[in-house]
């Protein structure tokens, strides 16, 4: 399972599972540690780990691809600062071995046409997954945002009693709103007038109203002040 990868001359990688294999420690642990470690490396030096898969012998024949990183003797020696002492021990007089020819970096299994183009389609789900993910994200964080916006703008058609109140500078805590808004809910079924419902950070579901129910919902309570000349 050991993998010393020679780029050019000067600069070798050494795989997570070589890494798991010299410390004694599971594989998915050691990820699990890189991964950790990744933003913070990545805010100081600018770059993020190598992040690849290699083809791994199973114990009842065969191989399976497993994702792994690649890292340099920098990269390991800093994942390995969170070692225990002997673990970290271990990986130094591993890459010493390595470097000074002592030991010999075990073959990488030879992947087939068939192998290659499998791990590289699994990459391409991994990634997908990893981009659909983050749609979902930012498609959530702009509904949110929408949201957020219908329940605090002055020129929807719909609006929500906290804010038409904003509008006109009115103070309208739950309670009062609670009552604007069971009179303003008896107006829309009085007319067949169709009520929305948007989203408050505070509340969660509340319910919109047309602009000309809240002008006359808010006109029965507040009689002094002119709401029409803004509808």
């Amino acid at each position: 399972m050991n993998d010393l990868i020679e780029f050019g001359e000067s600069r070798q990688l050494m795989s997570s599972l070589e890494i798991a294999e010299a410390t004694g420690k599971q594989h998915k642990h050691v990820m699990e540690a890189i991964r950790k470690m990744e933003p913070s490396w990545e805010k100081v030096r600018g770059s993020r780990f190598r992040l690849t898969s290699r083809l791994v012998e199973q114990p009842n024949g065969g191989t399976r691809s497993v994702s792994c990183y690649e890292l340099t003797k920098t990269e390991c020696l800093y994942i390995a600062s969170k070692f225990k002492d002997e673990a970290r021990a271990r990986l130094v007089l591993r890459w010493e071995q390595l470097e000074t020819g002592q030991a010999q970096p075990m073959a990488v299994q030879p992947k087939s046409g068939a192998e290659f183009l499998l791990m590289c389609a699994q990459q391409m789900v991994e990634q997908e997954k990893k981009l659909n993910a983050m749609q979902t994200k930012q498609l959530a964080l702009e509904n949110r945002i929408t949201n957020i916006e219908q329940r605090t703008t002055t020129n929807l058609p719909y609006t929500t009693i906290v804010g038409y109140a904003n509008r006109f500078g009115i103070r309208c805590p739950r309670e009062k709103a609670s009552v604007l808004g069971r009179f303003a809910t008896n107006l829309c079924k009085k007319y067949g007038f169709e009520m929305g419902r948007v989203e408050d950070p505070r509340f969660g579901m509340v319910k919109t109203y047309p602009d000309g129910v809240l002008c006359e919902t808010f006109e029965q309570y507040y009689p002094s002040i002119d709401f029409r000349s803004r509808v």
